[in-house]
């Protein structure tokens, strides 16, 4: 027997066919997406379409939609293992402005910094060249080689936490531009090497 699913995996009631919605409220029913549970617990997806057909009847169209759910289920698995990887990698990630803000950081970037979570180190940096780097200098020089070859290869400084204490470390970055060429944000991996520094 055949079980009929709505888009979130939930039993769908008969009341919710767009076919019986047409039928009862008189009026087109269009894009309903339904998952048609056949043996073996295998899916097939439809998007219905059910409209009055003025007889007393109803008029149903549906079209075979499976390969899109499918697509869009492996987007979705992809897209939290991809955060998943970058939110729980061992160093720190990063996107940061020309202009000196961060985008995003993951959480080991906060904690490498001394902040509680990403989200307060976010809040809390308004000038990286001046709150992070030690040397502001060093912010000029680490923007100026991704500028001329677009990426940067363990690039080693001194840098600020959050208490002023200082932390070494090591960063590969390169930027990230549109398709005109124009600089939009350098993206990256930074580690703490103040151990073997010191």
């Amino acid at each position: 027997e055949w079980q009929i699913i709505r888009s979130d995996g939930s039993p769908m009631p008969a009341d919710e066919y767009a076919s019986v919605r047409a039928w009862k409220e008189n009026r087109l029913v269009e894009n309903v997406e339904m998952g048609i549970v056949k043996e073996k617990g295998t899916v097939a997806w439809i998007n219905v379409t059910a409209a009055p057909s003025g007889d007393g009847g109803v008029v149903i169209t549906y079209h075979d939609i499976t390969e899109r759910k499918r697509a869009e289920g492996a987007q979705r698995i992809a897209e939290a293992d991809y955060r998943a990887i970058f939110e729980n990698a061992p160093v720190g990630v990063f996107q940061s402005t020309p202009q000196g803000r961060f985008r995003w950081v993951n959480p080991s970037m906060a904690r490498i910094f001394g902040y509680a979570s990403p989200e307060e180190m976010m809040a809390s940096i308004t000038d990286i060249g001046r709150q992070i780097y030690v040397n502001p200098s060093d912010r000029q020089e680490f923007q100026r080689a991704l500028v001329e070859q677009g990426q940067v290869s363990e690039f080693i400084g001194e840098n600020y936490r959050k208490d002023k204490s200082i932390v070494w470390t090591q960063t590969t970055a390169r930027s990230e531009k549109d398709a005109h060429g124009n600089l939009l944000y350098y993206e990256g991996f930074l580690t703490n090497i103040t151990q073997s520094k010191q």
